[in-house]
Parts: structure tokens; C-alpha cells; sequence
């Protein structure tokens, strides 16, 4: 490999020794290959500039420029449109790829002739076939796995689409909500510029028009929705934040109504705090979660303009020994007044209740020869990506790698069984879809234990969720036998080795990327995230366990290795119960000099829930409650294990840090409202805190919405009759909804009732699911009291939208209701924890 010399120039991290060039600190001009990659430069996260060759770049470049010579609408792209959002390859956080070249061959035959409008529909149409929804874990696959693999989840088919825009000289972004405001997640979508205006689409949801999603309803309800632009764009929009490497722009008035929100922070004394730090905050996961930063003026002021709900503004010193927090109303000015954060919550709790942005309809007209055409076009589509997923192989570790099933089936041939299985099953269901031989190989080729421990700790390259790589082999080749050994024999000296030897970078790695471990070692330079993970490549290769704690994301390690002195000791590690591993946490010098600490002190939470009245049984991490450490004057979240239940995570005492911590609560309502709670307590060294929360109620908040005819017909799909509701239901409360077959929202409903299952199945009530077609695995999985079948006429959805004043073509549509014709809940449109919240309901009417 190169050795790379970065050069700082115009405070900028802008080249390395093979670029060639030198680099001006002027505003590149237009139209010359070299200033475009100039200007790529300029703008790049420190992780393009060191892991991708110039080559690459200027592959990208020579690939638009071609595609804007060619296709008719090229010279329409203004100058500013065609560098800021057709040049890039990054789209989000993924890794790059060739996929522009690969994208062009494909759809330069189908859109030529297009004007450019039909061309972006007929794009879209084209991601449809080759990709569908499928959530998954927040690693964004690049656009050709997720091609290869015929799924994503929103932020992959919002990457997908963009690079496949780009590639057509369509100036393309991605618009993103960090967090609904009436519902739990995030989403995920595509604006295009076309014919010299910007206009949204679903990515891989082709529609008859622009500007139409089934997002359109639920968007006008959000609180923030942006997008980021490299370098310092220029354009009209907003800028909500700005970094050294991106503007992220402020597009929230495109779909929703907004107001600002002005926020005025006060010391002890009454008087201005310059430079404080002013979180605007987001109840959505049950957490308060930062949608955005700001830092007040000299006078103490900030504000944000973001949708007509309800945030928690909290503000801090830089130094974090101040802090305070309050709700904010939009349009009105909020006075904060700090104090010392080590008395934030001398109460004990607080109580917030949280108005979210009103529901409101959104009609967008389209004629029905053009909606019907559509439909074809999408069935269309479909035929094609299941007739290339009919292709895929799967058997064992083969059955989640869909289209990377060759290279899982070639890995395992020449694998020894129990190292496969060791491999394949410490990897991630994405990895084994998107994983190369390269990094399989290196990983069966390196020797360990064969204990659990190494398995985990040691051999898998899978360290948090960063793009895999090789790195073994690299580290063993740059470290002499000599420090190796010492290495081995004392891993304390490598935490002192890549304590002095690597310098961090915060400012120029804003996208939080994480740069390759080979190249961090290689530059001896990268943002904290980045020399952790870094750290923990170089101990594994040093046969040390070592990872980041999965709920504070502290690098740790058993200061041991399986070829050092100590072996015998770590063999009796390994031969222990996982929850009795040593493991010790890394502290850098950056993080003693932040805490004043160079050991992290432990004590001990015993968590003890107690429900009020009707509200939940069991609550669920990030459901109905989160803990957050209060760090430099904020609270930061703990990311305790979604899937386990609450005995699982917190039956017995918890180890954490010591410090001051929050537990947030909340009950979200029918109509996206929230009751929420904040709990503080403090975790002591040497100590167990013994802590009570629950989860606010108000059984008021169930009441009567609207009504609806029991006596409705529907075509019942397992007696092949036309039946009333009420004759499957019997009489009380039941639930019913409205989906429709291949459709996000929908699957993502169908996802939440599966999830929820064990608690639906508690109650004796009916929920009728009314499709063209649900799956046989959907339907084994479904709460055992479901029962399938098809509106008739659309009249039962017809009857709903009319009745409870919903906005049309907005599926699904789910309501609670009762024989007497009471409605006492009502969905529609996209929906996150519909199955817990419709358990909530029936827990309280029941």
C-alpha cells in the first residue's frame, strides 16, 4: 500500500501523496475534470479521502460527465445542482462502490428518449425491480449489494435510488426524518430536480406521479425533515447545521406546516451564556432524542424551525457543569436558566406531557388511467425481482445470503465445519449477504481458540457495525515480530501504544464514517470512533479478546492473549459464564482528561418496575422506557439489547458506570400524544442504586372516536364465504384492518402485530386482517386469534375513511372497535409499535 501523506491545507484535511496535485484554497471553476475532483476533495469526509484511491474519483467523474453529454436534460442541470448532487457517490453512510457505470448500462437504453420527468418515474420503476422493503440493522449495505440482495430497509432504497439517479444526471438527495413525532422511527425518501424544481418520491415505491408517497400524510406531521449537501452549499434552502465537510439543509416546510422554535439560555445570575450547546429533542423510541444542535449567540439565543409539536430543549456548557432543560412550544421563545448538572433532577422526577403535530389529510389527484397503468407496471415489476430471487440457493447459513449465497456456498465447501459455523454465525444476517472471500479467508485463515470467547472476541472481523475489511493481515505485516510479542505478553502496552501513536481528527469526520483500521494505523490519525474500533482490530489480531461494550460503546479487552504468557489464565476466562468475563475498559487520554478518570469506577442498578392501574404489564426497552447517562451536561443512551425482555435485561443488578443517569418513560396515546416521565438517579462506586419507574397512565385518554357498522361484510379467506364482522367476532371489542399486499406501511404492520404477538394472544378478542394476500410464514407467525380475509368493494375502508375522517389511500387503516359500534382507536399510513400499541388499548377497554 501507498503511504499517504495528509496535508492540511486552508484548514482542510484535502490530499494525499498520490493525488498528484496540488490543491488551491480558490472555489474550483466548472466544466475541467481536475476541478471537479478538486472539489470532491475539498468536501470529503476524512474516511473517502484515505480509503478510496484518486482513481476511483475520477472514474466517478468521467462516468457524470459522460452521462451529462449524453442524455438530452444534461445541459438543463444547472452548474450547482449537477456538483452538489449528481457528482457525489455518498449518499449516506454506506461504503462505495462502482455501481454509477454499472447503473448507467442498465438504464441509459430505458430513459434516452424520456423527457426528464418520465424518466424519473421510469428510474424509480427500475429500483422497484430490483429492490423491496425489508428492515434490518442500521449498516447501510452499498447500491450493488443491495441490488445482489433484492432488499433494504428505507435508507438503503433511498441510497439505492439516489446513486441510481445520479447516474442518469438526475440531481438526487436523500431526505431523511430522524424521528416521527407521532410514532416511533425514522424514514427515509428521494428528492429529484427536475425540469428545474425539486420534487419527492419513495425510493423503489414507483408511482403514477411525482410528489405522491405513502408518506405524504404521515410527513406532515414531522418535526424535522433535511438533507445533507457536501462542501458549503450554496442553494435557498434552510441550513439547519452546518460542518466542515457538509450543510444539512432544512426541507421540513416542503411537507409540513413549521414555526420556530427561539430558545433564550440564562446563567445562575440571570445573564447571556455564549456558546452553550442547545439540543432540540424528540420524545420517539422512548427516549428524548437530538433532531438537532445549535449553539446560542452572544446574547444566549438559538432557535430551529421544525413542525408544531412539542420538543425538549436541553441546553449545557461547553464544559458541561451547567445544564437545565424545558419543553418548547413552537413560536414561542423559551427561557432556559442553568444550573449545576450534578443537581439536575434533585427532585426526583418530572413529569412532561407531549402534543405531537395535528393528523392531516393530504389528496393528491390522480387520474385512474394513470393509477391503473401504474399498478401493471408495479405487478410488473415485481414478476421481475421474484423471478431473480427465484435464483437464490439457500441451505443453512446460506438462507439469509440471498444473492451472496455463491460465495457463502464456496466458503463453506473449503472451510472445516465447526470454523464455518463458527464464522458465519458471529457475523450479521447483512454481512453474510454482502461479505467477500477476501475477508471470509482471512478470517478462517487466522489461528485461535476454539472457545466461545475467541469466537466472538477474537475471529470475527465483525466489530460494531462498520463496513467489514481486511485488517490481519496488514497489522502482521506492520508491526515486527519483536512488538507483537510484547503485545501478546502484555496487552497494556497496546493500549499504550495506540494511545501515543494515534492522533485524533473530531472535526473532518462530522458523518461519523469509520474509517478503515488499516488506514487509521497507516495515516496515525481518525475521529475516536474510528482509533476504538482500530484498537480492537489490532488486539483480535493479537489473539486478545477485545470489542466495545455493546451498551456504552467503550472500547474493552481481556488484557490477555491465547499466544501470550498468560494463556492459561484466559483459557479459564473462556471456560467461564459469558457474564463473568473480565472485561476491562480502554481509557485513551482523550477520554481521562473528559472524565478526570483513568479507570472507569463501577456500581450497580437494580431496576424495579411498577405498573399504575391499567398501563403496561412488562415494558420493553425502547418501547416504553430507555436510561440515558448524563455525560458533559447531556444525556446520552444506553443501548441495552432490543429483543430481550425486561427480566432478561434487568431481573438482576446491572453494572454501569458511576454517574448521574435518567430514565425516561413515556405512554404513547391514540393520537401520537405522549405521557412521559423522567426518573434520575445515581449510580455509585462499589454500590447497587436501587431505582422504582413506571410508565404514566390516563385511562381518559381511551374514549369514543367515531363508529363503525359490525355488521359489515367481508369475503373470508379460509371458508371462501362473504361474512359479517360481527359473525366472526362475536360480540365486544375486536380489531380490524385494512392492508394492502406489497406495501411498506403494510409489512411493516403485519412486522408489528408478529412482534407483539405473545401479548395479543393474551386476550380473547378477534383481529381481522383484511389483504389480497398475506404469507404463509406471515400467517404461522400472526397472533393465533388472526383471521384473513378481503374487502369487498372496498366498502369496509371506504366506511373507515368516511366515518373517522381519515385521508384516502393512506393503508393501512386499523381500528379497535366494538360489537355496539364503538370505535375507540384509529390508524393509518405508517405506523411503528401498532401490535404493542394495540395491545395497550385492549389492555385498557378489556
Amino acid at each position: 500500500m501507498k503511504t499517504l501523506k495528509l496535508l492540511l491545507i486552508t484548514g482542510t484535511i484535502l490530499a494525499h501523496s498520490h493525488l498528484g496535485f496540488k490543491v488551491s484554497a480558490r472555489t474550483p471553476s466548472e466544466n475541467t475534470p481536475e476541478e471537479y475532483l478538486e472539489f470532491l476533495y475539498r468536501s470529503m469526509d476524512r474516511p473517502d479521502v484515505t480509503d478510496y484511491p484518486r482513481e476511483f474519483y475520477e472514474e466517478n467523474i468521467e462516468k457524470s460527465l459522460e452521462a451529462r453529454k449524453k442524455l438530452p436534460w444534461g445541459k438543463i442541470v444547472p452548474e450547482r445542482e449537477f456538483k452538489y448532487f449528481v457528482l457525489p457517490v455518498r449518499v449516506n453512510n454506506e461504503a462505495l462502490d462502482s455501481a454509477r457505470g454499472v447503473f448507467y448500462k442498465e438504464l441509459y437504453p430505458r430513459v434516452k428518449d424520456l423527457s426528464m420527468t418520465e424518466a424519473a418515474l421510469e428510474i424509480n420503476r427500475w429500483c422497484q425491480e430490483k429492490v423491496s422493503y425489508k428492515p434490518s440493522d442500521s449498516r447501510t449495505s452499498t447500491p450493488l449489494a443491495t441490488m445482489r440482495s433484492a432488499i433494504g430497509r428505507c435508507g438503503e432504497e433511498s441510497t439505492f435510488a439516489v446513486a441510481a439517479f445520479r447516474a442518469m444526471c438526475i440531481p438526487a438527495r436523500q431526505v431523511y426524518t430522524p424521528r416521527w413525532a407521532h410514532t416511533d422511527d425514522n424514514h427515509a425518501w428521494v428528492e429529484v430536480w427536475v425540469d428545474g424544481e425539486w420534487h419527492f418520491l419513495g425510493a423503489c415505491e414507483p408511482e403514477a406521479v411525482l410528489d405522491l408517497g405513502w408518506f405524504n400524510a404521515p410527513a406532515t406531521r414531522g418535526m424535522l425533515m433535511s438533507t445533507k449537501a457536501i462542501g458549503k452549499y450554496d442553494g435557498p434552502e434552510e441550513v439547519v447545521s452546518e460542518s466542515a465537510t457538509y450543510r444539512e439543509i432544512n426541507v421540513t416546510s416542503i411537507y409540513a406546516p413549521v414555526d420556530t422554535f427561539k430558545v433564550e439560555v440564562l446563567d445562575i445570575q440571570g445573564n447571556p451564556v455564549k456558546a452553550a450547546k442547545v439540543a432540540f429533542r424528540l420524545y420517539n423510541y422512548a427516549e428524548f432524542y437530538p433532531l438537532t444542535w445549535k449553539v446560542t449567540d452572544n446574547e444566549g439565543n438559538a432557535q430551529f424551525i421544525g413542525g408544531l409539536g412539542d420538543l425538549l430543549v436541553w441546553a449545557s456548557t461547553p464544559d458541561g457543569k451547567y445544564s437545565g432543560h424545558a419543553i418548547a412550544k413552537p413560536g414561542k421563545t423559551l427561557t432556559i436558566k442553568l444550573i449545576e448538572t450534578d443537581k439536575i433532577g434533585a427532585e426526583g422526577e418530572e413529569k412532561f406531557d407531549i402534543a405531537v403535530p395535528p393528523a392531516r389529510a393530504i389528496h393528491v389527484e390522480v387520474p385512474a388511467e394513470k393509477r391503473a397503468e401504474n399498478e401493471r407496471l408495479k405487478a410488473r415489476g415485481d414478476s421481475i425481482r421474484h423471478a431473480y430471487e427465484a435464483t437464490f440457493q439457500p441451505d443453512g447459513f446460506m438462507n439469509d445470503s440471498r444473492g451472496n449465497w455463491q460465495t457463502i456456498k464456496d466458503f463453506v465447501a473449503k472451510t472445516e465445519k465447526s470454523c464455518s459455523k463458527a464464522i458465519l454465525s458471529n457475523i450479521s444476517e447483512k454481512d453474510r449477504r454482502d461479505i467477500n472471500m477476501l475477508i471470509l479467508n482471512e478470517m478462517r485463515n487466522f489461528k485461535t481458540d476454539t472457545s466461545q470467547l475467541a469466537a466472538q472476541y477474537i475471529l470475527t472481523n465483525r466489530i460494531d457495525n462498520e463496513h467489514l475489511s481486511p485488517f490481519r493481515g496488514y497489522f502482521l505485516q506492520n508491526f515486527t515480530q519483536k512488538e507483537q510479542k510484547a503485545f501478546k505478553n502484555d496487552p497494556r502496552k497496546l493500549v499504550k501504544w495506540v494511545d501515543e501513536n494515534i492522533t485524533l481528527d473530531n472535526e473532518y469526520n462530522p458523518r461519523r464514517l469509520v474509517q478503515k483500521p488499516s488506514t487509521v494505523h497507516l495515516t496515525k490519525k481518525g475521529d475516536p470512533r474510528s482509533r476504538d474500533i482500530m484498537f480492537v482490530a489490532l488486539a483480535r489480531t493479537m489473539n486478545i479478546p477485545a470489542r466495545l461494550n455493546p451498551i456504552n460503546g467503550k472500547p474493552q479487552y481481556i488484557p490477555y492473549s491465547f499466544e501470550g504468557k498468560d494463556i492459561k489464565k484466559l483459557r479459564e476466562i473462556s471456560a467461564m459464564p459469558e457474564e463473568n468475563w473480565p472485561w476491562e475498559d480502554v481509557i485513551f487520554a482523550d477520554a481521562a482528561a473528559e472524565s478526570g478518570k483513568t479507570a472507569s469506577p463501577k456500581g450497580k442498578l437494580q431496576l424495579k418496575y411498577k405498573p399504575s392501574g391499567k398501563t403496561v404489564e412488562v415494558p420493553s426497552y425502547y418501547i416504553h422506557f430507555t436510561i440515558s447517562k448524563i455525560e458533559n451536561g447531556q444525556p446520552v443512551l444506553m443501548n441495552f439489547d432490543e429483543t430481550a425482555d425486561f427480566q432478561t435485561l434487568f431481573g438482576k443488578p446491572v453494572t454501569l458506570d458511576e454517574g448521574q443517569y435518567v430514565i425516561t418513560s413515556g405512554q404513547r396515546l391514540a393520537n401520537g400524544n405522549v405521557l412521559a416521565l423522567n426518573r434520575y438517579f445515581t449510580i455509585s462506586e462499589g454500590k447497587t442504586s436501587e431505582v422504582d419507574f413506571t410508565v404514566r397512565n390516563d385511562d381518559s385518554q381511551v374514549q369514543i372516536i367515531g363508529n363503525f357498522n359490525s355488521e359489515n361484510l367481508y369475503h373470508d379467506a379460509n371458508e371462501g364465504v362473504e361474512k359479517s364482522i360481527l359473525s366472526t367476532t362475536g360480540r365486544g371489542y375486536y380489531v380490524l384492518g385494512v392492508l394492502k399486499s406489497a406495501h411498506e406501511p403494510s409489512t411493516h404492520a403485519i412486522n408489528d402485530l408478529i412482534a407483539a404477538a405473545d401479548r395479543l394472544n393474551n386476550y380473547d378478542v378477534k383481529i381481522l386482517l383484511l389483504a389480497d394476500k398475506i404469507s404463509e410464514n406471515d400467517l404461522a407467525r400472526l397472533p393465533k386469534n388472526v383471521v384473513v380475509g378481503k374487502d369487498i368493494n372496498n366498502s369496509i375502508e371506504n366506511e373507515i375513511v368516511s366515518n373517522l375522517k381519515l385521508s384516502g389511500n393512506d393503508k393501512p387503516y386499523f381500528i379497535i372497535a366494538d360489537t355496539f359500534n364503538r370505535v375507540v382507536f384509529s390508524s393509518n399510513g405508517y405506523t411503528i409499535g401498532l401490535g404493542a400499541t394495540i395491545a395497550d388499548i385492549l389492555q385498557k377497554v378489556m
